[in-house]
Formats: structure tokens, sequence, C-alpha cells
């Protein structure tokens, strides 16, 4: 299955990765006023660079024919940008306020969610990227102890469930249309070699056939045909056989 679906993993543009700079880049302003500038100019390096080699190896996997090795490079790709993520909430979610959390458990989650249509493709890298992203988080709003931390911590895990599963869907709709157009574009070859032997056999056939529709109109004849009658095709094309 491979070959049908790494296409699309190499096919995105390169806005992808430059809006995880821009999203880690507004987390850390959101954080800026409670940890260190040290951590922030950190996070956005680590996210910045990870997205930088995510762009770097997929545009690599690109120009690679062996689909293993295109998967291979999104995925190691993918872990950079979401280990990224995931170590800059460990390190600057605990200082954060509440409403501050908040805002960039949005921005979290409208990766993950972005996450459902560019890593379609492939489930391994998109469970991996909802983890690295989730699981910190997870663990972030659980040692906040200004919110009820149980429900934090069910609202975000439901979260992540209520996207696996949509996007298992959608990942098994694709598997679906994909082999169903490799399907019709075999039947579409099998059906031209079979009309390509038609012609030849008509064409090479010692007896004179003409091949008419259902109102006996001539839609073809072959060579014996014109040698028989003493016409060419073009003038037999269109006749009535009877006539």
């Amino acid at each position: 299955m491979n070959p049908l679906v790494s296409s699309p993993e190499t096919a995105e543009s390169p806005l992808s990765e430059m809006a995880h700079v821009v999203l880690v880049v507004i987390a850390a302003i959101m954080a800026a006023e409670w940890v260190p500038d040290t951590y922030t100019y950190g996070w956005i390096a680590a996210v910045t660079l990870a997205a930088l080699g995510r762009g770097f190896f997929r545009r690599r996997a690109a120009r690679d024919e062996d689909p293993e090795r295109v998967f291979n490079a999104v995925r190691l790709g993918v872990a950079a940008i979401g280990f990224a993520w995931g170590a800059g909430i460990i390190l600057n979610g605990a200082a954060l306020p509440s409403d501050a959390l908040a805002w960039i458990t949005v921005i979290l989650a409208g990766i993950v969610s972005g996450a459902t249509v560019s890593l379609l493709p492939d489930p391994f890298s998109f469970y991996l990227l909802t983890a690295a992203l989730l699981l910190p988080l997870t663990f972030t709003v659980w040692r906040d102890t200004n919110v009820n931390s149980g429900l934090s911590v069910f609202v975000v895990l439901l979260y992540g469930g209520a996207m696996s599963v949509y996007f298992r869907r959608m990942h098994k709709a694709l598997l679906e249309q994909l082999i169903g157009s490799k399907r019709l574009e075999v039947t579409e070859r099998a059906a031209g070699r079979e009309h390509a032997m038609l012609d030849a056999l008509v064409d090479g056939a010692p007896n004179a056939i003409a091949l008419v529709d259902n109102a006996g109109a001539i839609i073809r004849v072959n060579r014996s045909f014109e040698a028989l009658f003493g016409c060419t095709a073009d003038q037999a094309v269109g006749r009535c056989l009877k006539a």
C-alpha cells in the first residue's frame, strides 16, 4: 500500500513548516511574561530548527522513489517537530497561569487538527505527533493547581481520542479511494490491450469483416473487405450494409 500513499506525504507546501514557526512564536510571546527568556528563545529555536529539518527531509524524500524511505524521512521530521513542541510545553508549562496555558492548548489542538489532513497518508506519523504534543500537555495541566486537574486531563485525552477516531476513518476513506483509482487504472489498461488485440485480429483476418451498429450502419471494415468490395474504409463507413 505504501506506493499508493507516499506521494501526498511529500507534496505539502513549505507553508506547513512556516506555520509551526509562526505558532511557536505566538506561544512564546504568550509565555514570555512568566518564563525566562532563555526558555522562550530556546523553544522558538528548537521548533524552528525542527521545522527546517522537516522541510529538508521532505524535499529530499520527494526525489526518492523508495516509499519506505519517503515514510522514514517524513516520520523523522514529524518526530523532531513533535518533540520540540513537547519539550517546550514541559519546560514552560509549569510556570504559566491557566489562561495562558489554555491559549497554548488551543494552538496545540489546531496543530493536531491540521495533522489529520497533512499526515493523512501515514497513521504512524499522525499518532506520533499527537502523542508528542498531547502527552506533555496532559502532564502539564495535571500539575496545574488552579484548575480541576482531573477534568482538564480528561478533556485533553478525550480530544486526542476523538481526533484519532476521526483520523482513522479519514485514512480508511483515503485508502478506499486510492484503491478504487488504481483498480480503474488497471481496468482501463486491460481494456486498451484487449481493444488493440481485437483491432489486430480484425485487420489481419483473411475474410471480409464489417462492424455495424444497431441500425445496420457500417462503423468499421478491415483490409479484406476493402479488397473484396473495391472501396476504402472511409467510403464504407456510415453506409448501410444492405446497400
